[in-house]
């Protein structure tokens, strides 16, 4: 299980697309708590809830800054979910390919093995 998780965050780079979300949402955290002073716990849970673009509306910017934030957050956020749904796509998919390959070379000896016996038989009806 751990070896699909692993594989998983590594398809199409999306374990650094998170890191790269992540760090976007911390900096926008900071810089929303100081520029409409509110703690930056309530900074954080307010760049989470933008970022998913649920937006409870508990916690709204006021200032231009703010607001200037939180379309970086929803742009950031419509990105990481387009890349989780592109990541989860290609995970089933490549897991499907593998699947489809190891059929078809399994296809391929049994053919091969159908050819002998089926040569083994006419020899053995000629002698």
């Amino acid at each position: 299980m751990t070896k699909h998780i692993k594989v998983f965050f590594q398809t199409n780079g999306f374990v650094y697309m998170m890191y790269v979300a992540g760090v976007i949402m911390l900096i926008g955290a900071t810089v929303y708590s100081v520029v409409e002073n509110i703690n930056f716990i309530d900074s954080l849970w307010w760049a989470f809830v933008t970022s998913t673009t649920v937006g409870y509306g508990d916690i709204v910017p006021y200032t231009n800054i703010g607001r200037l934030i939180a379309v970086v957050l929803m742009l950031t956020g419509i990105g990481i979910f387009g890349a989780l749904t592109s990541t989860i796509t290609s995970f089933f998919m490549n897991n499907n390919d593998d699947k489809i390959e190891n059929q078809n070379m399994e296809i391929k000896e049994l053919n091969i093995k159908i050819t002998q016996l089926l040569e083994k038989m006419d020899r053995n009806e000629i002698g």
